[in-house]
Formats: C-alpha cells, sequence, structure tokens
C-alpha cells in the first residue's frame, strides 16, 4: 500500500502544470493556479490557453459584461445535465472547427468555453486561438466549478 501511494503522490507531482494565465475580475493576473493530467498534450495545452474561474465569470455576467458562452460539450450531454442559465451557444468539440466560422463570426468578440470539467474546454480554447480567436478563455474547472459556486 505504501508503495502505491508513494507511487500516487510521484505520479501528481510529475503531472502538474502551472497555468500562466487565469484571469481574475480586477484584470490582473494570477500564476499561481495548478492542473492536473497525465497526458502531456493535454498538459501543454492548458499551459497556452487563459482560464477564468467561475466566481470571475459570475461577476463579469452580474456586471452585464457582452460574452459569448459556449458549451462544447456534445449535444445530449447539453440537453441532459444542468448547464448555465442564459443565452449560451453549444457546438460540440468535434464540430467546433466545421462551425465555428459560421456561428462566431465575430473572432474579437468575448467567448467563455465551458465543458464539463475544462479539459475540453481548454482544448476548443487551443483550437480558436489557432483559428484565429483572440478574446477566448476557458472556464476553469468547467460546470463543475461553475456549480459550486451556486
Amino acid at each position: 500500500m505504501k508503495d502505491l501511494m508513494n507511487g500516487m503522490v510521484s505520479f501528481l507531482k510529475n503531472s502538474v502544470v502551472k497555468v500562466k494565465r487565469v484571469i481574475i475580475s480586477d484584470g490582473e493576473e494570477n500564476d499561481i493556479i495548478t492542473v492536473y493530467s497525465e497526458n502531456p498534450y493535454i498538459q501543454s495545452i492548458m499551459e497556452k490557453v487563459t482560464h477564468l474561474k467561475a466566481a470571475n465569470l459570475n461577476h463579469m455576467t452580474s456586471n452585464g459584461e457582452k460574452v459569448t458562452i459556449l458549451d462544447i460539450r456534445q449535444p445530449g450531454e447539453f440537453t441532459k445535465t444542468r448547464g448555465m442559465k442564459g443565452n449560451i451557444l453549444n457546438i460540440p468539440l468535434h464540430l467546433l472547427e466545421i462551425e465555428a466560422y459560421e456561428k462566431l463570426p465575430n473572432r474579437d468578440a468575448s467567448i467563455i468555453i465551458i465543458s464539463t470539467k475544462g479539459i475540453r474546454g481548454g482544448l476548443a480554447a487551443n483550437t480558436l486561438q489557432n483559428m484565429g480567436y483572440t478574446n477566448v478563455r476557458n472556464l476553469m474547472d468547467g460546470l463543475q466549478g461553475w456549480n459550486k459556486t451556486k
């Protein structure tokens, strides 16, 4: 059991990524946010995108800031599982490259991406950035984090 625990601690230490750009409500950046993933590709993607904490998204929306909420979950997840209230655009991750140009024509719009845990959201944010979108953020911890603030 001790060997298993030591292996798990070693695994977690090797899987930590410090995400460098987490936007907070006053516009400053916080570089002490940690993301866990055993997948090196996902780790590298999460370092490249900007993340937003659920409390800060709540602050933004309650202050009336104009943002596009993009839910990239599958249609079944989108209709079955409680998401966010309001005008939410659903483009599943696997269709993002195809549908984004049509459904998100303003590449400078403020886009907040939501997924269940924030991992697929990070992948989607990276994809949109690579497609030329300039103001894309991933909801850190996804809907799980969002629902904890409610």
